[in-house]
């Protein structure tokens, strides 16, 4: 019986296979590239070394949350894969159940598995082992931590606690604090986190065992986040503002409609008082409607000129541009075509390229990007001229932005954001929702730009751009 497992689950990617009960090899790996850039050289070299074919795995295992959203997918969607291309089984290990087998040895405290979920929250879970094998004291959940340690202390009954994951080190003395200084073990540095030869060896145990409730077809293999994603509570929260973007008109037209309503009823009792009042009351039941007539349309008049005023430009300016004379009407944005480019454009893109940047691509880069089926480029149009181009590199389901320029003329109008726009909403229709990039760290409006659409600043790549010896600033968005 072969096992073969991946875990993706945090900022290391390791893999490991497992035959006939013992570990036959291992690659654990950290070192700050992304999973997609490293996973799959981690899996060939793990295979080359073990000189095991993936046709002889009989189980593939996935560890499968919580942890990193974007590290999971990408495991799973491996696993799944493999699995489904060589008819394989595959099983699911929570990050939790790999965190607490490496405590195995702890047969006389509670085993708590925690991980970090940010804002003074933890994922966790309790178990109990006996040596060989792991009891569930509850189900995993995300708390806040001193909710957890509430848990801790009702679970424990005196018998001590020994806790591991990535979140232990940080809150060890906020627990020994609410615990006790000696009730409180944190697990030694080897085994604080999570690998893939745990996985191997805990669901090969198993089925040795005859347990086979894990085993289940490739595409039932799913991602466990245990709480809503980023990306779902962006789209939830854009969903809502559109349905409330969509009932405010209504609701509007509805408020119209009934004030209207009231208006023409007082108007009618108005008339039959005049009516019976006195001989005027016919006169006054022809005026009227004609007043509120000339009325409204003097009120729609008012409201042509305000739209003009704001969707016309009332002043221009003069660019010098090589020599030439280019008059620019300034106003908030410039409206732009956003659109697929095609190779047939890299002429009028190489253009914008020169006159962007100190080392900029070539014909034959370009070309290249058009042939690779990864590569994506877009090109904003103003009057049928190319002003402006983006593109990024789609690996898996995350993206990498490689270029973003916009012709000097045409800068600060709103083109650079209506790109990434493009670029974003083309992904996200694609299933790509985690982005990464570098920015010249001087270039300030980039980086406001890129901030705008939720890219936040995580490194610095030294001498990045090596002809001007400028630093990079990195950034991702999940």
């Amino acid at each position: 019986m072969k096992i073969f497992s991946i875990d993706t689950s945090g900022m290391a990617a390791s893999v490991a296979i497992a035959a006939d009960g013992r570990l036959a090899g291992g690659l654990w790996l950290e070192h700050g590239k992304t999973h997609s850039q490293t996973l799959m050289s981690c899996v060939e070299a793990l295979l080359a070394t073990t000189e095991v074919e993936l046709p002889d795995i009989d189980v593939f295992v996935a560890v499968n949350g919580p942890g990193s959203f974007t590290g999971l997918r990408i495991g799973v969607t491996t696993i799944k894969a493999l699995a489904y291309a060589n008819c394989a089984k595959v099983a699911a290990v929570s990050t939790f159940e790999c965190l607490a087998f490496n405590l195995l040895a702890y047969t006389d405290r509670l085993l708590c598995s925690m991980i970090d979920a940010r804002n003074n929250q933890v994922y966790y879970q309790m178990f109990r082992t006996d040596g060989a094998s792991l009891e569930k004291v509850c189900d995993g959940d995300v708390v806040n931590v001193g909710v957890m340690v509430q848990k801790l202390r009702e679970a424990a009954a005196g018998s001590g606690v020994v806790i591991n994951g990535d979140a232990a080190k940080g809150y060890l003395d906020f627990i020994k604090g609410e615990l006790g200084e000696s009730d409180v073990v944190c697990a030694p540095e080897r085994s604080l986190y999570t690998d893939a030869s745990a996985a191997a060896l805990l669901v090969g145990k198993e089925v040795e065992g005859g347990v086979l409730t894990r085993l289940e077809a490739p595409f039932s293999l799913t991602p466990n986040y245990m709480r809503v994603s980023q990306a779902e509570r962006v789209r939830a929260e854009k969903l809502q503002a559109e349905e409330l973007k969509t009932e405010a008109p209504q609701a509007e037209k509805l408020k119209t409609e009934e004030l209207q309503a009231d208006k023409l009823k007082t108007e009618k009792l108005q008339a039959e008082k005049l009516k019976t009042e006195t001989p005027q009351a016919e006169k006054l039941k022809t005026e009227t409607p004609q007043a509120e007539k000339l009325k409204t349309e003097k009120l729609q008049e008012e409201r042509r000129e305000e739209e003009k005023h704001k969707n016309y430009v009332h002043q221009a300016e003069k660019l010098e541009t090589g020599g030439l004379q280019v008059e620019r009407f300034q106003a908030e944005r410039t409206r732009a075509v956003y659109l697929k480019a095609k190779s047939s454009h890299i002429d009028q893109i190489l253009k914008i390229e020169r006159l962007c940047f100190s080392d900029p691509w070539s014909h034959a880069m370009f070309a290249d990007e058009f042939e690779n089926r990864r590569a994506h480029y877009f090109i904003a149009l103003v009057d049928e001229e190319i002003v402006g181009y983006c593109g990024f590199w789609s690996i898996l389901d995350e993206g990498h932005i490689t270029n973003i320029a916009v012709h000097p003329n045409f800068r600060r109008r709103g083109i650079g954001a209506g790109l990434v726009n493009k670029l974003l909403s083309y992904a996200s229709h694609n299933g790509i929702e985690s982005f990464t990039l570098e920015v010249r760290e001087d270039n300030t409006q980039a980086i406001r730009l890129y901030k705008k659409f939720g890219f936040v600043s995580v490194g610095i790549r030294k001498n990045y751009y090596r002809k001007e010896k400028k630093n990079a600033v990195i950034m991702w968005k999940k």
